[in-house]
């Protein structure tokens, strides 16, 4: 048996190389991409609100755990992961959500627990920042409202926001208060958020809010 040449033998190791390499580039392109480090749970389901897309909520989802069976109709339940800050531990809120007939999520609710025995949050504006930034601009619309909806005192430091996502037409709006929950008579109160696509400003008229000063 003649030993191949050299230069032969260098030919095939390159040409083998080239073609491992061009089966994992196509594996690569094949696999689903994992999600980058900055798309947070709130992040990935609001951006499926903003898009309208038509899926599953109770499929798995990163960070969240529905309560409530696959019959549950319009109205689902169940927990999101809020990462915390750098060195803060992440919070398990409450999450609800409302479906169309054709399976698209038009609202949602997320209610934060209050950390032992501190106040709950009024920081609005900075927690959803931190959950959708970067890629997401987080806009203060309006605050220091009058009275509260219904008539009510001023207690639930009502703040109004707009969230834009790069080249979506479609916005989301958020409503950052403190709400008791489950029950409002005894039940703690939480650091609440309430997205839709309702632009609130005939709410927001309505409740005398102090409007920010738009860039």
């Amino acid at each position: 048996m003649h030993p191949i040449p050299s230069r032969i033998a260098l030919r095939s190791l390159r040409a083998l190389a080239m073609s491992v390499s061009l089966l994992a580039s196509a594996a690569y392109a094949q696999s689903p991409q994992t999600a980058p480090a900055n798309d947070t749970p709130l992040k990935l389901l609001l951006g499926d609100v903003v898009r309208q897309a038509s899926y599953n909520p109770y499929a798995p989802q990163p960070g969240i755990r529905w309560t409530n069976g696959k019959d549950a109709g319009p109205e689902a339940e169940g927990t999101i992961e809020l990462p915390g800050a750098p060195g803060k531990p992440s919070v398990q809120a409450v999450l609800t959500i409302e479906r169309d007939a054709k399976g698209r999520t038009t609202s949602a609710g997320v209610l934060i627990p209050p950390a032992g025995r501190q106040k709950p949050t009024t920081q609005f504006r900075e927690i959803l920042r931190q959950q959708l930034e970067p890629g997401v601009t987080v806009t203060l619309l309006a605050d220091h409202c009058a009275w509260d909806e219904g008539g009510m005192a001023p207690w639930s430091r009502d703040v109004f926001m707009r969230l834009s996502w790069p080249g979506e037409g479609r916005q989301l709006f958020a409503r950052g208060r403190l709400q008791a929950w489950p029950d409002p008579a005894s039940s703690p109160v939480h650091s609440a958020f309430f997205f839709d696509a309702d632009d609130p400003s005939a709410l927001i008229k309505q409740m005398g809010c102090q409007r920010a000063k738009q860039p």
